[in-house]
């Protein structure tokens, strides 16, 4: 599916002003999806954007300004594990705490100075494990700490060189083991959670643990790190405590050479991926840096690239690379084997116009930053879901009234279960209620109906599946064969359940079965009709599984 922002914004690419574009992304314990937005034209582009985990619209709170619950600029943003959203007033030099529901729930914190709790500029921001938040105050070259509710925890840093300073901070990272790691003047820092000073490394140059641009990080399975070099067209490795292990590269176009290598990643099993931007292909290496293989080259058949900027990892060690000038996301296992492609050049359901950014989350789901359409779309492999009708609504009735409004959807063409979502929100941006309703669209005689009890579960939970296949058509069928697969995204399909059975023209055959809810993701179900080996209907649904 997608999701438009639904404001004209901008970015720069390539050394050329576009404007202001979606700035930050993050995704809540519920699976809800935040975005922060800048429009340098229209007030109301100052704002947080809410979707549910299949990129419906569900809520936009703020406009420009300078009072509880208005931005200006709002840069990064994080969710906190109880699920409170932090934001980065960049240009209000503040930090805001909404709830779920976009209400603040501290009035702010922070304003334009340099004592505890005030910002100049603040852009970076983390969350640990325990809610805590961490705000790159760059302005002030600073970091500084807060509670999930706002209340100043601790800061460090001032302007200057030394252990523990910093000139205009940019990057930060909360570590597994709760380190926080800061890219600051050409070096690298890491300090405890409360801001003690634990080492540094980096100089700006080009010998061992020197650097012209730190740009991407990565952090491996064992903890350690690793530097995108990029002027110096290298990756340099760390150990957690920043001590130098090795590096690799060199500008050229040879196995293990770069020509500025831009995106990095690193997989479960130690392996690292890099973009080798301007040499169009991916390099793959060991944790040591020892050359595995690549893959790619400029063009625009199956495996080869036209400026390739994101890459990800994701379940299962599938490879997922943003082949940006080709317009494309490619999917390709570990060995750099090509899988699948989707996406074109256009506007529509899975079309792009420079993809650039990507990233999974925990459930599979692959996001891409769609720049010139200004949206972002979500993706699931093959059972990717679409948003085919999206239209607002402006409403206004009286008192104790009733009112219908129509809206015409177009043609639909397709098998398929749809649902009919609808959000009603007041002048504020905030959601009053929502509601939905299922239907669905068939081209033949045999239909296939079916609903899951819930749509969210907990693991272990029971789950019952109800429905029915109904024979519209005028003669008999005989043979007809019901199966059900679920499917964990980024796993393999499993055999839920099969039925043979006979229906008579006009008939029913109603179905109920269980399944138990696994492991915490999205899982897709799909039921299917057939006769002799050939599929009548099919049907595609999903649920979701979530720890209480």
């Amino acid at each position: 599916m997608k999701w438009d922002i639904g404001f004209w914004v901008y970015d720069m690419y390539g050394g050329v002003f576009l404007g202001l574009y979606p700035n930050d992304l993050a995704i809540g314990p519920d699976g809800s999806i935040y975005v922060t937005n800048t429009h340098i034209d229209n007030p109301e582009g100052h704002c947080v954007i809410k979707l549910d985990s299949n990129g419906n619209f569900l809520a936009k709170w703020g406009t420009q300004g300078s009072g509880y619950g208005e931005f200006d600029d709002p840069t990064g943003i994080a969710v906190t594990s109880n699920g409170f959203i932090i934001v980065a007033d960049s240009n209000n030099n503040r930090i805001q705490a909404l709830d779920s529901d976009g209400f603040v729930i501290t009035t702010e914190w922070g304003i334009g100075g340099n004592r505890e709790g005030e910002f100049q500029y603040p852009e970076g921001i983390a969350t640990g494990a325990d809610g805590s938040v961490y705000v790159v105050d760059a302005g002030n070259s600073r970091i500084q700490k807060f509670d999930s509710s706002g209340n100043f925890i601790t800061k460090w840093g001032t302007p200057g060189t030394g252990n523990g300073q910093f000139y205009y901070p940019e990057g930060i990272a909360v570590g597994p083991d709760s380190s926080v790691y800061v890219a600051s003047d050409w070096r690298i820092q890491k300090f405890d959670n409360n801001g003690n000073f634990i080492t540094k490394w980096g100089s700006i140059g080009t010998g061992d643990g020197q650097f012209d641009w730190p740009f991407g990080i990565a952090v491996g399975p064992d903890g350690a790190v690793y530097v995108t070099d990029k002027n110096n067209h290298r990756i340099q490795k760390f150990g957690p405590n920043g001590n130098f292990i090795g590096r690799w590269g060199a500008y050229g176009s040879g196995d293990g050479q770069f020509n500025r290598p831009s995106g990095i990643a690193a997989g479960p099993d130690g392996s690292v991926y890099v973009t080798d931007e301007s040499n169009n292909r991916i390099q793959k290496f060991d944790r040591d840096g020892n050359f595995i293989m690549k893959w790619g080259s400029e063009g625009t058949e199956d495996g080869q690239f036209r400026w390739p900027l994101g890459v990800a990892i994701g379940s299962g060690g599938f490879v997922y690379v943003a082949d940006t000038f080709n317009e494309r996301i490619q999917q390709f296992d570990s060995s750099g084997t090509f899988v699948a492609k989707w996406g074109n050049y256009g506007t529509g359901d899975g079309q792009f116009i420079l993809p650039s950014g990507i990233a999974l989350a925990p459930d599979g789901s692959v996001y891409v930053t769609d720049y010139y359409n200004h949206r972002i779309q979500k993706m699931i492999g093959e059972d990717m879901i679409q948003t085919i009708y999206e239209t607002t609504l402006s409403i206004y009735q009286t008192a104790n009234s009733t009112q219908d409004y129509t809206a015409n959807i177009g043609p639909l063409n397709v098998t398929a279960k749809f649902n009919l979502q609808t959000t009603l929100t007041n002048s504020l941006g905030q959601t009053i209620t929502q509601s939905s309703y299922p239907f669905y669209m068939f081209l033949g005689n045999t239909v296939l109906l079916f609903n899951t009890d819930k749509k969210v579960y907990n693991p272990g939970e029971t789950g019952t599946i109800t429905g029915r296949v109904e024979n519209r058509g005028t003669t008999d069928a005989t043979n007809l064969v019901l199966t059900f697969q679920s499917k964990l995204v980024g796993q393999s399909s499993q055999l839920l359940y099969t039925d043979t059975f006979d229906l008579p023209a006009g008939g029913s055959h109603p179905f109920t079965l269980t399944t138990s809810a696994g492991v915490v993701g999205t899982v897709i179900l799909k039921g299917a009709v057939s006769k002799n080996n050939s599929t009548l209907v099919e049907i595609k649904d999903q649920y979701e599984v979530v720890n209480p």
